[in-house]
């Protein structure tokens, strides 16, 4: 599917250009952040553009296409997962709060710390969830343990198993379980499209997963299988409220 904004011209086109050798320089660390500000709201407006310029028929017929082309893919994720996610910790330090949550944070209002809004974000899926002590809990594609962490410390008879597939990540998990003295922690480094689990979970939690997945049937029947009978799927995606699309990186290292 295009994201290109249909009746593009010249200044389109040198838009476009501009557009790749400013990621050229963005991957190599040469760009000053007002620039990158500037990059971010130029992505921003030619989506806007793209998505508000069709008709009501001409995005039934966006629909329908997406809708179509995921039923035909197979289930498999992102190629470029690897080069975001296994990065050196150090760094993801550096960018992130001590939760380590690399999805979305709930700000509250302006004063609140990027730690705090990790938390209050982590008791929110918790909340919405419904989760509760005793309950065994699958956390999909769960990166450095921000949630797995989050709910084996906050409910401690809740038994919590995290799937990823990044190394650093697992061995990241673990060793903050040892610190922590977490017994009630399970972590599995694999693909969550190709895994095959014996257990089922009162809880499944799926952060930040959909955005990098073509068929969502294919995924939901999967994760159907790991489900008890009175479970709970808790799904957060990223997407436009009214307008849906597949959502794909913007640049992509050589």
């Amino acid at each position: 599917m295009s994201h290109e904004v249909a009746g593009c011209g010249e200044a389109n086109l040198m838009k476009a250009t501009n557009k790749a050798e400013l990621m050229e320089k963005l991957n190599m660390g040469l760009i000053p952040d007002k620039e990158v500000k500037r990059l971010i709201r130029d992505q921003l407006e030619s989506r806007i553009q793209w998505i508000y310029n069709h008709n009501c028929e001409q995005r039934f017929h966006q629909l329908h296409n997406l809708v179509q082309s995921l039923r035909h893919t197979s289930l498999e994720t992102e190629d470029f997962n690897t080069n975001v996610y296994d990065i050196p910790i150090e760094f993801v330090k550096l960018i992130h709060g001590r939760a380590l949550k690399q999805s979305g944070c709930y700000f509250e209002d302006k004063s609140v710390t990027l730690d705090d809004a990790e938390k209050a974000m982590l008791d929110l899926y918790c909340e919405r969830a419904q989760i509760k002590n005793g309950d065994r809990i699958l956390d999909l594609g769960c990166g450095y343990g921000a949630l797995t962490i989050h709910i084996a410390h906050k409910y401690p008879q809740c038994y919590v198993t995290g799937i990823t597939d990044t190394m650093s990540h697992c061995k990241f998990i673990e060793e903050q379980c040892r610190n922590r003295n977490l017994n009630n922690v399970e972590v599995i480094l694999g693909d969550i499209t190709k895994i095959e689990l014996n257990q089922k979970f009162d809880r499944v939690m799926v952060i930040g997963v959909f955005e990098h997945i073509k068929n969502y049937d294919l995924l939901m029947n999967k994760i159907s299988k790991w489900l008890k009978e009175d479970c709970l799927l808790f799904v957060e995606n990223v997407c436009h409220k009214n307008f849906p699309y597949q959502i794909k990186a913007i640049f992509k290292r050589r």
